[in-house]
């Protein structure tokens, strides 16, 4: 159950700026400096209010690789300097020592205020909901088990929630490898990923990933509990899925500064089948709701155009992987082709009609297939 296909996206991210010589977005944009979209921001004033923070994290088999991982994830939760905090732990059917090792970190940590909740295995969906709904918070938010929370995350977001307006907030993040080395920093505002942060429209939603990882985000539990939280179908983009429910809702406020350590490592869980089927329904779902039924021309095109290259990049890596995934990406990208632009439709087309076999190799070569 690790993480949302976020991953694989970013190591597509880096695969393309490492062949392309610079990021897919441009680089020259200027670093953020709004919260709402248009707005400047201001630093919030005293705020004296402390309202209970729910932090949801589900584990699944957290001593497969690491378990320090597991570890550093609830110091990262025990250490907020913002004390209002429950920590709902949901063991999602491990089989592993993961139960273990959170009874032993619990018994140590009495001062914690935390629910330890074990169900049978949903998926990494069903399990933040299930946390969710049984969390006390004012607030939601949410960590994955080998990820960490800098230890003044809440302390620098409750402020701003103070403004009664603010039902999602949302921050960038750092990047860290297996040894708990940055080596993103400032994913949105250095790499761009995602851009452009703060959203200003449904569009940009739509039509890119928003690499907004749930660990970025410190939800109202009221906005949360009204768009029905994660949609369990998802096993991959079920955080993009969330946030632009969220967004055509309520109101989001974003603060250009990292407040997550997301770690990403060798093992890497997005070359799934599991994966590659949820990118299919999430472009279903985008198209059935978001373009008057395929009449949206434009919007069927951009977010086919979104996910194409999605599926083409994936083949692509995996190909260059030995991992024989890469023909199902490459069949996920033919059966989006119908509905691209006419140029892109056009080209592809060509190159569709010769065999798989001969031409995935062919473009592995080629850069410029590839770029977006």
């Amino acid at each position: 159950m690790k993480h949302s296909v976020e991953r694989g996206k970013f190591v597509l991210h880096r695969w393309m700026k490492t062949l392309l010589g610079q990021t897919p977005w441009p680089s020259g944009l200027p670093v953020v400096t709004q919260g709402f979209a248009g707005e400047a921001i201001n630093e919030p004033g005293p705020n004296p209010e402390t309202p209970l923070v729910s932090v949801v994290m589900p584990v699944y088999n957290a001593c497969r690789v690491n378990k320090q991982f597991l570890i550093k994830a609830l110091d990262s939760i025990a250490n907020q300097t913002y004390k209002n905090v429950e920590l709902v732990i949901v063991d999602d059917g491990s089989t592993d020592e993961t139960h273990a090792v959170c009874q032993d970190y619990l018994k140590a940590h009495p001062e914690l205020r935390v629910q330890y909740l074990r169900k049978a295995n949903g998926g990494q969906s069903c399990a933040r909901n299930f946390g969710a709904r049984a969390s006390q918070g004012d607030y939601i938010g949410f960590l994955d088990q080998d990820d960490e929370w800098y230890e003044n995350k809440l302390e620098k977001v409750i402020p701003w929630l103070a403004n009664k307006t603010i039902d999602v907030l949302y921050t960038d993040a750092d990047n860290i490898d297996g040894d708990d080395n940055v080596t993103f920093g400032r994913i949105h505002g250095q790499y761009h990923c995602g851009w452009p942060h703060p959203k200003s429209s449904l569009e940009d939603i739509l039509f890119k990933d928003i690499f907004v990882m749930p660990g970025l985000m410190t939800i109202k539990k009221s906005a949360f509990d009204a768009v029905g939280g994660f949609d369990e179908k998802l096993s991959g983009y079920e955080d993009d899925d969330l946030f632009l429910r969220l967004y055509e809702r309520f109101k989001f406020f974003y603060l250009p500064i990292p407040t997550l350590r997301w770690r990403m490592y060798g093992d890497n869980y997005s070359f799934s089948h599991r994966m590659l089927a949820s990118r299919v329904y999430y472009w279903n779902k985008l198209i059935a709701n978001y373009t008057r039924q395929g009449k949206d021309r434009y919007r069927v095109h951009m977010i086919s155009l979104r996910f194409f290259w999605q599926f083409m990049g994936q083949a692509k890596m995996q190909y260059q992987m030995d991992n024989e995934m890469c023909w199902d990406s490459y069949k996920g990208a033919k059966g989006i082709l119908p509905h691209l632009p006419w140029l892109p439709r056009a080209i592809f087309s060509l190159v569709f009609f010769f065999p798989d076999r001969r031409m995935l190799p062919l473009m592995s070569r080629t850069r410029a297939v590839f770029g977006q």
